[in-house]
């Protein structure tokens, strides 16, 4: 094999696989980067989806909230009483809302709807399971938020309690004393149903998580979606003495929906037929170049044939125009 030959054969073998290699060098920073693009917007969205319900969930809970102000403000106005007080709660339950209750001393002995009255008689300070929240509300004038837990009407709940306090008769500052609670038991998760139904149908996993600040038996998940969260996107606000967590994670995780792999697959594909019209561009030209000098030298004496001696001559007369031919 001649040496023009075994440079021809160099470049028929090398010249594609230096196209595949450079292919190779330019598809993956793409694929890469269009991983990364596609989780980091994801995490874009999750985080802000995250921000928005957490604070709609802080609002719907802090009308909750609000019901025991309302009632707390009656109670101030009213020296300790709440005339007709079925009446007012009926005008402020909302359909979120289990049970409203007053609880003078922390027991609690009004409660409406009526259905919830198995409530009555029962003292906060002595149950296990809220005396050290219920005695942090009253010695440190802060509003708590307990639970969840089984309700004796069925259910879950969370428990908002308002601690009370009204002015003794000398009327100062400093002679204020604790009157008792003003209670709202919350449904959940019926409270953030609308949340929920969001975070569905937009395709999130999610989970509320509350830390108590007070007691940390009472540090629970509120409600979840049940699947295994991975560094999910969070969002924590506080309310109520406890500091409350929202975990958001895509469906199937953060490479839900990447198309990484699609544009891998259309990336080699491509690279493979550019190496393939390569290699078959440069098959083409050798065969050219080898049929060509089949049809313009002698196979037996390798000396031009009278096809490569017109050529030849013709490429000459037009090179040495107006030249004679011979001397």
């Amino acid at each position: 094999m001649t040496e023009s030959k075994i440079k021809k054969y160099k470049m028929v073998v090398w010249l594609p696989i230096l196209v595949l290699f450079i292919g190779i060098g330019l598809l993956s920073p793409a694929v890469h980067l269009t991983h990364y693009e596609h989780k980091d917007h994801l995490k874009t969205n999750a985080s802000l989806n995250a921000e928005t319900y957490s604070e709609r969930m802080k609002s719907e809970l802090s009308k909750g909230v609000a019901v025991t102000n309302a009632l707390e403000q009656i109670l101030i106005s009213e020296k300790g009483e709440v005339n007709d007080f079925d009446t007012v709660a009926k005008n402020l339950i909302t359909e979120y809302i289990q049970s409203i209750q007053l609880a003078p001393d922390g027991v609690v002995t009004q409660c409406y709807p009526p259905s919830t009255a198995r409530d009555s008689g029962v003292d906060v300070f002595r149950d296990p399971q809220s005396a050290t929240i219920s005695e942090y509300a009253r010695d440190h004038d802060k509003i708590t938020v307990q639970g969840p837990f089984t309700l004796s009407q069925g259910g879950e709940g969370i428990v908002i309690r308002n601690p009370v306090y009204l002015a003794k008769e000398d009327d100062t500052p400093e002679s204020q004393e604790f009157w008792g609670f003003t209670v709202v038991i919350i449904k959940v998760p019926k409270i953030f149903e609308d949340s929920i139904e969001a975070l569905d149908s937009f395709g999130y996993d999610y989970r509320l998580t509350k830390e108590s600040s007070i007691d940390e038996r009472d540090s629970k998940t509120v409600f979840s979606s049940e699947a295994e969260l991975t560094t999910p996107a969070t969002k924590s606000f506080t309310l109520g003495c406890s500091t409350w967590t929202l975990e958001v994670m895509p469906h199937g995780g953060w490479n839900a929906g990447d198309k990484t792999m699609v544009v891998f697959l259309t990336g080699a594909l491509i690279i493979l037929l550019f190496a393939a019209l390569t290699l078959f561009t440069l098959i083409l030209a050798e065969r050219h170049n080898k049929y060509k000098q089949l049809a313009t030298v002698d196979v037996l004496t390798g000396l031009l044939n009278r096809a490569g001696f017109e050529n030849a001559f013709a490429k000459y007369l037009s090179s040495h125009e107006g030249e004679p031919c011979v001397e």
